[in-house]
């Protein structure tokens, strides 16, 4: 029995990431034809492959020898898994209800039924605990989805708030110049709170009463909190995608067990160095001897 929701924060923490990557280097390694020898370019690599593992091996120059073996990970599809357990609950489920009502109305008593209707009793709680273990993730990850959409509807709330109260102030705007504007703007931007004596100053310069001067300055300020938490509101989006990608990639590649590898990579022992000297010497020998 496998309950798959102990594996969840292993896999929402990319606690297998490193691992997974080193594993996909060796893959391409195999899967590639006539894949080079790490330690001697001129040689090629041996391959073999089970149902549990893949094996590559290769032999250097000097004798010096080389060796991965990996074992596989253990990857599932728990889409496809709750699928499954799903139908194998519920077709046992009801073969074992047919069962346990038969034998209730058999006139015989027989001891050896009775064990098979515990077995049976045994293997369909095993199965429901691993159906409620898939179901328990899905349900996490639908929680972590649900808080953002929680904040994303409150947002909108917000924005349609700012909006009323910006189109509401707006009527009170009489009208300005786009140079007036501009500097109410920069006022609206850098100054959060206005006195009464800076209204007026500000009303001598443009021309506005002070209560128009203030509700422009409001105008604009709604403005500025708009694009604000509109901007919020991309970041909730994309957090949604983001988050929503990843379950997808979570649940379509769920990792039970990670690859466990066994790199060798056997030195060369002092005869074969002391071989390689040897040519070496002999090689220069013969160039000369040409020459």
């Amino acid at each position: 029995m496998t309950l798959y929701s102990k594996y969840l924060e292993d896999n929402l923490n990319d606690k297998f990431k490193k691992s997974m990557e080193e594993y996909r280097k060796y893959l391409k390694m195999f899967y590639t034809e006539n894949s080079k020898c790490p330690i001697d370019s001129k040689a090629l690599l041996d391959k073999e492959e089970t149902k549990d593992q893949i094996k590559l091996w290769c032999k250097g120059k000097g004798g010096r020898d080389w060796s991965a073996t990996i074992k596989k990970p253990v990857v599932v599809n728990l889409n496809n898994v709750y699928g499954e357990l799903n139908e194998k609950y519920i077709n046992n489920g009801i073969i074992f209800k047919n069962d346990l009502k038969e034998n209730m109305l058999s006139p015989m008593y027989v001891p050896e039924k009775d064990k098979e209707i515990e077995k049976k009793l045994k293997n369909l709680k095993e199965q429901e605990s691993e159906l409620e273990s898939v179901k328990e993730i899905f349900k996490k990850e639908q929680i972590m989805i649900d808080d953002i959409l929680k904040k994303r509807q409150l947002l909108l709330v917000k924005l349609l708030e700012i909006k009323i109260n910006k189109e509401n102030i707006y009527r009170d705007c009489p009208v300005i110049s786009a140079e007036v504007k501009r500097k109410l703007m920069e006022i609206a931007k850098n100054e959060k709170t206005l006195s009464e004596q800076r209204l007026k100053d500000i009303g001598k310069n443009t021309n506005l009463k002070p209560e128009e001067v203030k509700n422009w300055i409001k105008y604009f300020a709604f403005i500025m909190e708009y694009l604000h938490e509109n901007n919020n509101l991309n970041i909730l989006n994309n957090e949604m995608i983001d988050l929503r990608d990843k379950f997808d990639k979570i649940n379509t590649n769920f990792i039970l067990e990670p690859p466990d590898f066994d790199i060798s990579s056997e030195p060369k022992t002092k005869k074969s160095e002391d071989e390689d000297q040897v040519e070496e010497k002999f090689e220069k020998r013969i160039v000369k001897m040409r020459k």
